[in-house]
């Protein structure tokens, strides 16, 4: 085997290896980043009552009459 093959041989694997290690980045980045804003939601203290709106206060629009 030359050194121009063996070289070669070297440059293909490194190739692959970075084509496959980006594709499994692009398959987990989704994974984590839904990971860490369920982490963030939790830390905040889970559900939280939203603040009433406007709406609430006014009588069903069945009364309105």
């Amino acid at each position: 085997m030359t050194t121009f093959a063996i070289g070669a041989g070297i440059v293909a694997v490194s190739l692959a290896i970075g084509i496959v290690v980006g594709v499994l980045i692009v398959i987990a980045l989704p994974q984590i980043r839904h990971y860490r804003n369920a982490r963030r939601y939790l830390d905040h203290g889970g559900w939280e009552e939203l603040p009433p709106h406007e709406d609430e206060e006014k009588p069903p629009w069945w009364q309105d009459g």
